[in-house]
């Protein structure tokens, strides 16, 4: 029996990929009355990417249950991929520290001004950037939890009808 169910995940921030993971967890699908959950595995970027084989995973509790019996065998990749870096915008106008125009003629004012105005230009956009990204990462982990939800109780569906 070979079921593959495929999911793409964007947003994520694979710069360090060392802390994140996929927590699956496995339903006991019931045609009547509620499913019930079995237990979960928690799965590693590095485990995912070991080799393209199947692996038992025991299962593990989840919050507020016994201890599970029973495993779940898997199958899974991490492929990242990143996106194209972005042009530089150049603004029109040097602004000092304080707001006020610094001139960019022959009697322009320090070097260091200018450099320092450039340096907060760029601590700026690397902290929108970074906001943005917390931003997508929380978004897509909602999603990732959702698909998963919805990945295994169309994966026991099918275990249950073979």
């Amino acid at each position: 029996m070979s079921n593959c169910v495929q999911f793409e995940f964007t947003g994520l921030d694979v710069s360090d990929s060392s802390h994140l993971q996929m927590c699956v967890q496995v339903y006991d699908w019931n045609r009547v009355g509620d499913d019930k959950l079995m237990g979960q595995v928690h799965i590693t970027i590095e485990d995912m990417n070991r080799d393209d084989e199947y692996h038992w995973y025991p299962l593990q509790p989840c919050e507020g249950m016994d201890d599970p019996e029973g495993e779940v065998r898997l199958s899974s990749r991490f492929y990242p991929t990143f996106p194209e870096p972005k042009a530089k915008a150049k603004s029109a106008a040097a602004v000092s520290l304080f707001g006020e125009p610094v001139s960019t003629g022959a009697d322009a004012g320090s070097a260091e001004i200018q450099q320092l105005v450039r340096a907060r230009d760029e601590d700026a956009a690397r902290i929108t950037t970074l906001q943005k990204k917390l931003d997508s990462v929380q978004e897509s982990q909602e999603v990732m939890k959702a698909q998963m939800t919805t990945m295994i109780s169309m994966m026991s569906k099918m275990s249950s009808s073979d």
